[in-house]
């Protein structure tokens, strides 16, 4: 994907490439882009195996810059160079491939207007999986080939360290850390904040390594203000690494505004993640991570209840001075600006709501208008993203006629990028739990930092009952079966298959003998009694689901003291607690006889 192709004069090089992977040709008439851009393939378009196949919003353009022979197009609309939408639909209309992409990391930050372009490199990740991404190797891209990777002996320098918000006697600084075990030789090489570089721009801010530039194995060069020739933009904006020919962007960082005289570095050193920095230490090790006061402590992003009006984030003060927080605001994720006044006490919180009048109903015992604001705009996504909070800071600024003007700019606070799988939590994705910061201490941007709230005591036990006519079954009504509709865990006591003489079949309906008779098997199969907090404070039995159950292997079963006969009228009944997961829940017969279908009652105030 090309969405923001470098400059060629008046060319227009914006394109997306298709790949077909598989041994076997592929026929996408009728196949369509659609999303930021519309375009519908022509009868007899073809994908051989292994084939790549080019579409863009100028043709001609394409085949006269790449010396491409066909290139497919001209399609309507355009991609943002802000970030996007890019759909595959199948002939049918239905959706065949999705990729919502952006222009900040984890996204590749090369993509964004340094003339490189997003290319599929972990496909394993899925298409909309930002880790499944890179940069092309060259500016320009490969469109309509294999992605080709040569040796560059300088891809093992990073941007690891900057100041960008700097006061005498201070001064701003770019460091580059070499994170290979050989020294490596940047000679030439580029150090910018400006895209006019590229087109060999004399105004343009740059830096030029001179010859026999050498940075050592695990080691370090630091470039002041002085020695760059420009300032960094406090304010923000993007950084980049390039070699000496301008073919390719070595690294490229996006940072947002800065606190004044506080670096921005990765840590460790040559890690992915930026973080801001304790002490500022050009040419050197990097220090421990500077930990904001005020951290986002708690995201509900997708509630039980399915309804977005559900949604919140904590903040929480972890210092021992009362901190204002009045005119901070989320710069991403969600949009809201937090009233004027507003102070978080030492050890206290503040709740942002998506709907403050629907959550302080929900939590009555929690939540007052002192300690709960709202409503912000937009939504959490549930398949995960950045939330950003940020505070106003005003820097002082000297024009070139000495004119003396104040700026205000974005600080930002912290940083998350929340998942919905792996070391994120199983039950915060529409499982009843919010995700909650184990330690306010420890890094926020870490999945294994974070956990499933515990929501497992505040559900009531639900009836579930059915009582109907034995009169559609393929087998004896022998065997009942206890199955969880999808992944989850509750309790179950009380388990009653009454006969058409209201006797009880089930012989341990009340596992006071244990869980005798109960066989847990396939997705159900880590499940098991429990000696208390049964329906009457007894023992009862814990369903454990990793998926939906069914009636062959993925069940938990136990057999009727004796078959109910075809045409008579049986009850099923049963106590039933939710404790996390899936709420639905199905008692039935063997034999497609009887089903007793039960929604159990989820808390309020997870």
């Amino acid at each position: 994907i090309m969405y923001d192709p470098h400059q060629a004069g008046n060319l227009d090089l914006e394109f997306v490439e298709l790949y077909n992977p598989f041994g076997t040709f592929i026929d996408i008439s009728g196949y369509k882009l659609s999303g930021d851009i519309e375009y519908m393939f022509p009868a007899g378009t073809v994908l051989a195996a292994g084939s790549f196949l080019v579409v863009a919003r100028n043709p001609a353009d394409m085949q006269a810059f790449y010396g491409l022979k066909q290139v497919f197009g001209p399609y309507r609309g355009s991609l943002p160079n802000d970030g996007g939408t890019l759909r595959l639909r199948h002939r049918t209309g239905g959706l065949f491939l999705e990729i919502q992409y952006g222009t900040r990391a984890p996204w590749p930050d090369a993509a964004h207007g340094l003339g490189h372009s997003l290319v599929l490199a972990r496909p394993s990740f899925g298409e909309n999986d930002p880790r499944a991404w890179a940069a092309s190797d060259h500016r320009g891209g490969s469109p309509g080939r294999v992605e080709s990777i040569e040796y560059e002996p300088t891809r093992d320098v990073v941007i690891n360290e900057f100041l960008a918000n700097s006061d005498e006697p201070l001064s701003d600084f770019i460091e580059l850390y070499n994170h290979s075990n050989e020294p490596v030789d940047i000679s030439g090489c580029w150090l910018s904040d400006d895209k006019r570089i590229f087109i060999g721009s004399t105004n343009a801010h740059g830096f030029q390594f001179p010859s026999n530039t050498q940075i050592p194995s695990r080691g370090f060069v630091s470039i002041d203000q002085n020695q760059l020739g420009f300032a960094l933009d406090s304010g923000g904006e993007m950084i980049f690494l390039v070699n000496s020919n301008l073919s390719r962007v070595i690294d490229a960082i996006t940072y947002s505004g800065q606190r004044s005289g506080v670096s921005s570095g990765r840590y460790p050193d040559g890690s992915p993640d930026f973080y801001l920095l304790k002490e500022r230490t050009p040419g050197r090790i990097n220090s421990d991570i500077l930990l904001p006061e005020i951290v986002i402590n708690e995201i509900m992003y997708d509630p039980i209840s399915g309804h977005s009006d559900d949604e919140y984030i904590e903040l929480y003060n972890r210092s021992v001075k009362a901190v204002e927080v009045g005119g901070w605001k989320f710069t991403h994720g969600v949009s809201y600006q937090i009233p004027a006044g507003i102070v978080i006490p030492a050890d206290g919180y503040l709740v942002i709501a998506k709907n403050a009048t629907n959550l302080l109903a929900h939590y009555p015992a929690i939540l007052t208008q002192d300690n709960t604001v709202g409503n912000y705009s937009g939504s959490l996504a549930q398949a995960g993203e950045t939330v950003v909070l940020s505070a106003p800071e005003s820097i002082v600024v000297t024009n070139q006629n000495m004119e003396i003007t104040t700026n205000r700019i974005w600080i930002e606070i912290q940083r998350i990028t929340y998942g919905d799988r792996g070391r994120w939590g199983t039950w915060a994705k529409g499982g009843g739990s919010s995700l909650e910061l184990i330690d306010p201490g420890s890094d926020s941007r870490q999945g294994v930092n974070w956990a499933d709230s515990d929501e497992t005591a505040k559900a009531p036990w639900t009836m579930v009952s059915y009582t109907g006519v034995l009169d559609n079954g393929d087998v004896s009504a022998d065997q009942l079966q206890v199955l969880l509709q999808g992944a989850g865990e509750c309790l179950i006591d009380d388990v009653e298959v009454l006969n058409s003489s209201g006797v009880n079949q089930i012989a341990n309906s009340d596992f006071s003998s244990g869980s005798s008779g109960w066989v847990a098997e396939g997705t159900q199969d880590q499940s098991g009694l429990e000696t208390a907090g049964g329906y009457n404070g007894g023992q009862c039995y814990h369903v454990r689901a990793v998926r939906r159950a069914d009636n062959q292997i993925n069940r938990i079963r136990t057999n009727l003291k004796a078959s109910i006969p075809s045409g008579t009228t049986a009850t099923i009944k049963a106590k039933v607690r939710w404790l996390k997961g899936h709420p639905e829940i199905l008692f039935r017969l063997r034999g497609k006889w009887l089903e007793a279908a039960g929604l159990m009652t989820t808390p309020s105030n997870p």
